[in-house]
């Protein structure tokens, strides 16, 4: 990402954009268009927390030569495209240039922020299955909303674009990144987490770094705890095993991309298992490594095993999609099409594609750790636990084998139901 100088011109287009359409909410607010009205307010709003989101990461530094910034930029292009997130952003701001909010405010902006975007839905759109009737907005919750986009509209016009502190843009960078993650999302807004922000009496700068701290601190544990129980799981009956066997697999991936830097602390701390970057950032190499207390006659059934658990591991640990192939045939059958009449070729694929998406991040080495953690976990399981984690693997392979050919989305919902359902009654 440019640093700020560059990016003004798109943020006071993104501010010029949002009255625009604010102009036009008012201009079309009448009996009987309240939800349209509506609509063009919400999207000011967003524009506004766009523009927030863009100041935030205007000065965050990547490195060319191992390609983090076309991640970024796939990252970037996701946030903007989530409307709950602009939405907060918008809200949250103010409260950042203040310097504190109270623990109450933060719940309230997110559950403000979420009930916009469902009221727009709602209202916009019609219910396909007849099973609900079109949500109306009343003239207050209009009213309601064009007088907050206004004020914060104005708001922003009255700030003069500058360059964050270093200090102040770390922590704000570390914190978009982190509600950008499902897992630290929800130590962000658990109970203890803001009644740590009602200790610092709303200090947000206060509390975001005492998240990081948080968050490091639990990194080093987990580190330490994956290093303990690789050491053991490598010794035999005998004690400490010699290695003996080695073998190598290829997972490939739709959501993430491989960096060598991130898995240097991984192979310094695992003698076990080793991590490796090809070619293609979107593959990663896996070489295991087995002791000599595996017969020669074990070999491939346990390379199998301990492959998968690992892979499993990984697809929990990221929240996103690894496996041995990716999805082929999503949308296309073909080889060509051609007009005969029009003497010309024509493409016509399956729209949309049958393939999962994700909006591409890097690996980090915080995730490499909470795989290892669940592959030490996985490797103790109960025949109950692995029954739940082999309905999980089943939806995973479903998904690489889901194409125009054979279409498994009620298979896939179902494994992913049984898998969810077993491992919450254990």
């Amino acid at each position: 990402m440019a640093d700020l100088d560059a990016i003004i011109p798109l943020i006071k287009a993104c501010l010029s954009n949002a009255e625009s359409l604010l102009n036009s909410a008012k201009e079309i607010s009448k009996p009987g268009r309240n939800h349209v009205s509506y609509h063009l307010a919400a999207l000011a709003l967003e524009e506004i927390g766009k523009a927030s989101i863009l100041v935030v990461r205007s000065a965050r530094p990547f490195s060319k030569e191992e390609g983090d910034a076309d991640d970024e930029e796939s990252r970037l292009s996701g946030w903007l495209e989530d409307h709950e997130r602009k939405l907060f952003w918008a809200l949250w701001t103010p409260s950042i240039g203040m310097g504190n909010v109270s623990a109450e405010q933060f719940r309230e902006l997110q559950r403000v922020a979420k009930e916009i975007h469902e009221l727009r839905l709602a209202s916009l759109y019609v219910d396909g299955t007849g099973q609900s009737a079109q949500a109306e907005v009343s003239d207050h919750d209009l009213r309601t909303l064009i007088g907050l986009t206004d004020a914060r509209l104005n708001m922003e016009k009255l700030i003069e674009f500058r360059q964050l502190d270093p200090a102040k843009q770390k922590i704000l960078d570390w914190f978009s990144e982190a509600m950008g993650d499902p897992q630290l999302r929800s130590l962000i807004v658990s109970g203890g987490s803001l009644l740590k922000l009602a200790e610092f009496t709303g200090d947000s700068n206060k509390w975001i770094t005492w998240l990081q701290e948080q968050v490091l601190e639990t990194s080093v544990r987990n580190q330490e705890l994956l290093e303990r129980e690789l050491k053991r799981s490598g010794r035999g009956e005998q004690g400490e095993s010699v290695p003996k066997w080695r073998w190598k697999v290829r997972f490939h991936s739709l959501s993430h991309s491989t960096r060598p830097k991130q898995l240097a602390a991984w192979n310094n701390q695992s003698k076990w298992i080793k991590l490796f970057s090809t070619g293609d950032k979107k593959e990663l190499l896996v070489q295991f490594t087995g002791p000599d207390h595996i017969p020669i006659q074990a070999v491939w059934q346990t390379g199998l095993q301990m492959s998968s658990m690992f892979l499993l591991a990984l697809n929990i640990a990221t929240a996103g999609y690894y496996w041995w192939y990716l999805p082929a045939f999503v949308s296309r059958y073909d080889e060509g099409i051609f007009d005969i009449e029009n003497a010309s070729p024509i493409v016509i694929d399956r729209n949309p594609p049958l393939a999962p998406t994700w909006v591409r991040q890097a690996l980090k080495e915080t995730q490499l750790v909470n795989a290892g953690l669940v592959f030490v976990h996985m490797i103790q399981l109960t025949p109950d636990q692995s029954n739940a984690y082999n309905r999980y693997g089943r939806a995973l392979a479903l998904l690489a084998k889901n194409d125009i050919f054979g279409q498994f989305e009620p298979n896939i919902l179902v494994e992913f139901y049984e898998a969810l359902r077993k491992l919450s009654r254990l």
